[in-house]
C-alpha cells in the first residue's frame, strides 16, 4: 500500500493570500495496486484526509489533518504491521510535517480556552434569559429520603 495524492486547484486561497489568488487541495489516498485482467491498477483503500497547502502553513490545521489520518489509519482494517503504518505515515509526512509535541500542547491548550470561554458565554446567555437549570421535576432527587412516597387514599 502507498499513498496517492490527488490535488485539485482552489480559486481562492482557504487561508491567508497569496500572489497568484489561487491555492491547492491535496487529498492523501490510501491506494494498492492489483491486477485486473492481467494489468496492474490502483485500488483507492481510502481517503485518509485533505489540506492545502495555505493550511499547511498553520499548526492547528495540520494537527486536525493528522489527528483524522490517525484514525482513519486506526479503523482500516489491515494486517497489524507496523513497518507498513510507518511507512504510510512517512510518506504523508514528506507534505505534511507532523507537529512536534509542543506543537500539539498548544493546539490542545488553545482548544480548551475556546471551549471554556464558550461554555462561559453559554452559562452568561442562559442567567440573562432567567434559566437557572432543569425544573425541579426533572432533577433526580440526591438521596431516598427526598423521593416523595405516593399519599394513600
Amino acid at each position: 500500500m502507498y499513498i496517492r495524492w490527488q490535488t485539485r486547484k482552489r480559486r481562492r486561497p482557504a487561508f491567508g493570500r497569496r500572489a497568484g489568488g489561487g491555492d491547492i487541495h491535496n487529498a492523501a489516498i490510501l491506494a494498492e495496486n492489483v491486477r485486473v485482467k492481467g494489468k496492474p491498477t490502483q485500488r483507492h483503500a481510502t481517503y485518509l484526509g485533505g489540506i492545502t497547502d495555505s493550511a499547511i502553513q498553520i499548526v492547528h490545521k495540520r494537527y486536525y489533518f493528522w489527528q483524522k489520518v490517525t484514525l482513519q489509519l486506526d479503523n482500516l482494517k489491515l494486517p497489524r504491521n507496523e513497518r507498513e503504518r510507518r511507512n504510510i505515515e512517512s510518506a504523508i509526512a514528506l507534505k505534511v510535517p507532523r507537529p512536534t509535541k509542543a506543537e500539539c500542547r498548544r493546539v490542545e491548550r488553545d482548544r480548551k480556552g475556546r471551549q471554556r470561554r464558550k461554555d462561559a458565554a453559554s452559562n452568561v446567555t442562559a442567567r440573562r434569559l432567567g434559566f437557572n437549570g432543569p425544573p425541579p421535576s426533572l432533577v433526580a432527587p440526591a438521596s431516598a429520603s427526598e423521593v416523595q412516597q405516593p399519599r394513600e387514599p
